[in-house]
C-alpha cells in the first residue's frame, strides 16, 4: 500500500505505466461473493449485469484478480471499464451452486475510506444482500470485548466485596450478639 498523504516528504515519486499520476493512495480491498442460497445461479439468471464500483469519483480500480472456491465450475471473469460516472467492473460467472464463492481481489487508486458499491439484478432473488466484511466483524467484536471485559470484571468484583461484607456482618454477629 501506498499512503499519498506520506509521498509529499519523500524523495519518490510514484505513477501510472501511462505516466499519468496518482489520485490517491494505491491500496487493495477483497470482497467475497457467494450464493448463499439453496438453488443454484446460472449466468442466465442474471438480468442485469452485476457491477461494482468505487462510491468516490476520485478512486479507481486500476486491477482485478479473481478467484472462486471451484474454480472447474464457476469460471469467473471481471473486466472494468471507465465511465463518466467512474469506472466499473462487471463480473460474470457460469454458475454459482449454493455453497460457491468468488473472491475479487482489487488494487485501487484514491481515497481509501471509499465504499465499494454493488449493483445488479439475480431472478428468483428479491435483493442481494451486502454483509460487512470479516474485517468490519472483527474490528467491532474487538471493540466489544473491552467491554464484555470490564462488565464481567465489575461483576466478579462487586460479588467479591458482597461476600466479604456478609462474612463480616456474619462474624460481628455471632461474636457480639449471640
Amino acid at each position: 500500500m501506498i499512503y499519498q498523504p506520506t509521498l509529499p516528504n519523500e524523495p519518490i515519486t510514484v505513477q501510472r505505466t501511462d505516466g499519468r499520476p496518482l489520485l490517491g493512495s494505491v491500496f487493495s480491498k477483497d470482497l467475497y461473493i457467494w450464493n448463499s442460497g439453496t438453488q443454484s445461479i446460472r449466468e442466465n439468471q442474471i438480468l442485469t449485469a452485476l457491477s461494482i464500483s468505487p462510491t468516490s469519483q476520485r478512486t479507481e480500480i486500476l486491477r482485478i484478480d479473481t478467484a472462486s472456491t471451484r474454480p472447474d465450475v464457476v469460471t469467473e471473469t471481471a473486466n472494468t471499464k471507465s465511465t463518466d460516472e467512474g469506472n466499473v467492473t462487471v463480473l460474470n460467472f457460469r454458475i454459482l451452486e449454493p455453497g460457491d464463492g468468488i473472491l475479487l481481489s482489487l488494487l485501487m487508486d484514491g481515497d481509501i475510506a471509499t465504499k465499494i458499491d454493488f449493483q445488479g439484478t439475480i431472478e428468483g432473488s428479491p435483493e442481494i444482500r451486502v454483509t460487512p466484511s470479516l474485517y468490519q466483524r472483527v474490528s467491532k467484536g474487538i471493540q466489544l470485548i473491552p467491554t464484555v471485559f470490564l462488565g464481567t470484571f465489575a461483576l466478579v468484583a462487586i460479588a467479591i466485596v458482597a461476600i466479604a461484607a456478609l462474612s463480616v456482618f456474619a462474624f460481628l454477629f455471632k461474636r457480639y450478639i449471640l
